[in-house]
């Protein structure tokens, strides 16, 4: 399940809303986690094609002309371009001419009120233009009322012969996002602020090479930022 926290409610059978969705990698893994695809967007005709062949269901080719989600959507999915937050991309930002086309998914949350939402996008993004990108999502989450976490992933921790590294940013306004990304490895990572604690690093920003933890208050009280050294693996920030 995508969401399975030590709460007492589980998130089951999710109607999916997919955005830049390419070949519906993102919705195949979701439905095989028990949750149902109600509409694509994806601008590319060879891509749009695959969906056609493969999908019954409706499938928008802009999301700047999408205004409204089908009834009951859930979860909106979105991997959207990385052209200009790649390392080896053009690196214009979160505003540049492909990324940019992100602040149309923020439009639609603002318009639509979406429980749960999943972004992905090159880890690079956490480190370009000094983390100004997963700044300009965070900041609209919150504005909606979302709380949000973060966490780098690597594909060679599921088995697969490559380093894959991609950010998965889940927002959510009725759960946790921090327990569902972060569930498995809680013990270690508190072990780690413990360290930190000890060793008196809060407060130092993030250098380079290192990874930060970065923990909100909800948004209706003043945030709070605290940064920490953690293990390479964890990759994370997180708000709550």
């Amino acid at each position: 399940m995508i969401f399975s926290t030590s709460e007492p409610h589980t998130v089951e059978n999710m109607k999916v809303a997919a955005f830049f969705a390419g070949i519906a990698g993102f919705e195949l893994g979701l439905e095989r986690a028990g949750h149902e695809t109600v509409m694509f967007c994806e601008i590319d005709p060879c891509a749009r094609a695959v969906l056609e062949h493969h999908f019954d269901l409706p499938i928008a080719s802009d999301i700047r002309r999408v205004r409204a989600l089908p009834r009951g959507t859930e979860l909106v999915t979105a991997g959207f371009p990385c052209q200009d937050l790649s390392q080896v991309g053009s690196t214009n930002g979160i505003r540049g001419p492909k990324s940019g086309v992100v602040s149309n998914l923020v439009r639609l949350l603002r318009n639509n009120d979406v429980p749960h939402v999943l972004i992905e996008n090159v880890p690079f993004m956490l480190h370009l233009h000094q983390g100004r990108a997963i700044e300009y999502l965070t900041k609209r989450l919150e504005s909606l009322g979302y709380k949000w976490a973060y966490r780098v992933v690597d594909a060679r921790a599921f088995g697969i012969p490559q380093r894959r590294e991609r950010v998965f940013l889940l927002a959510s306004k009725q759960y946790d996002p921090w327990r569902v990304l972060f569930e498995h490895s809680y013990p270690q990572i508190i072990e780690s602020i413990s360290l930190a604690l000890l060793v008196g690093s809060i407060g130092q920003r993030e250098r380079e090479g290192s990874v930060g933890l970065l923990i909100q208050s909800p948004p209706s009280r003043a945030v709070h930022r605290l940064v920490f050294r953690l293990p390479r693996q964890y990759g994370c920030r997180m708000g709550a």
